[in-house]
């Protein structure tokens, strides 16, 4: 088997939901912020980076890239296929139910999933691993006055960062406790399927879970927490659908009456919702943007 050198934080099976028509190879429109420019691009090189999961320092340096691979890439290749094919049938009626409990459980682990993996979250994390680490080897030297010149070598690496920093992190990450109550936040909000009709179209991006504000309108990563009733978690999964999940308090409760259900929305009465998760999507990715129609990228120039 060979290395999984090139490793994707957005995942190519998310990714393909979103490619051109009619091309030999799967391709997306990318827009490259720091650029200013478009290209199109194979999904195998979207969203990626050489090596960005390998763990250098472990036993099995695959470990992390493989449990995407193996457990949870299925998952939401499972959930998408299911949402996407009841929510795009053409004798699907407005407010049609369509979600239920399983369905809602492998969502949230995917969009948790998509949270934890992205580039934001790795520079947060590596934020918080270098404020906190030297408070954690203040308190192991408390415990072992006498260092060795072996472990005094593994502190100062640990210290530095780049050797142990990914086993930390991957910890963290896979962390069941953590999983299970991030997921069960979301489970306890409603979940809606927003359906375009008519040519508008969702973009996506390198961050594709954004967390907004319903009152800021804010989208900057980690400035809105999950248990905060104002938060909105959007999560486009296809140029047509947009899943939203809200507080059951949001509106006044209102909200909670088309939980699971999938609500059409017109392409011209709803432009402005349309347009406004577009640009809240470019403004909070961190440095790329897709689409699957060129024009839908062009007005970010």
């Amino acid at each position: 088997m060979s290395e999984p050198r090139k490793q994707h934080y957005v995942p190519q099976t998310y990714l393909r939901r979103f490619t051109v028509p009619n091309q030999k190879l799967q391709k997306v429109f990318t827009l490259h912020k720091d650029k200013n420019k478009i290209f199109l691009t194979s999904i195998r090189d979207t969203a990626a980076e050489r090596h960005f999961y390998t763990m250098q320092s472990s036993d099995d340096k695959y470990k992390w890239e493989n449990a995407y691979a193996e457990v949870l890439e299925p998952i939401l290749d499972d959930v998408l296929t299911s949402i996407i094919k009841q929510s795009s049938s053409v004798l699907l009626r407005n407010n049609s139910s369509i979600l239920n409990d399983e369905l809602k459980l492998k969502l949230s682990i995917s969009i948790v999933s998509q949270l934890l993996r992205g580039k934001q979250s790795r520079d947060y994390q590596q934020i918080l691993y270098a404020k906190f680490a030297p408070s954690i080897v203040q308190k192991l030297r408390k415990l072992d006055v006498q260092l060795d010149t072996s472990k005094e070598r593994i502190i100062s690496d640990f210290l530095e960062g780049s050797k142990y920093f990914k086993d930390v992190s991957f910890d963290v990450t896979f962390s069941q406790d953590s999983i299970e109550k991030y997921v069960n936040i979301l489970l306890r909000k409603n979940f809606l399927i927003f359906r375009i009709t008519g040519e508008a179209e969702f973009i996506t991006s390198d961050n594709p879970v954004m967390l907004m504000n319903s009152i800021s309108l804010e989208v900057k990563p980690f400035s809105n927490g999950l248990l905060d009733d104002r938060t909105v978690v959007f999560f486009p999964i296809s140029p047509k659908l947009l899943v939203a999940i809200y507080s059951s308090n949001y509106f006044f409760g209102g909200v909670s009456n088309y939980d699971g259900m999938v609500l059409f929305i017109d392409s011209q009465k709803d432009k402005a919702f349309i347009m406004n998760h577009n640009v809240k999507q470019f403004e909070q990715s961190f440095n790329q943007v897709y689409s699957k129609d060129k024009k839908d990228l062009e007005g970010f120039l």
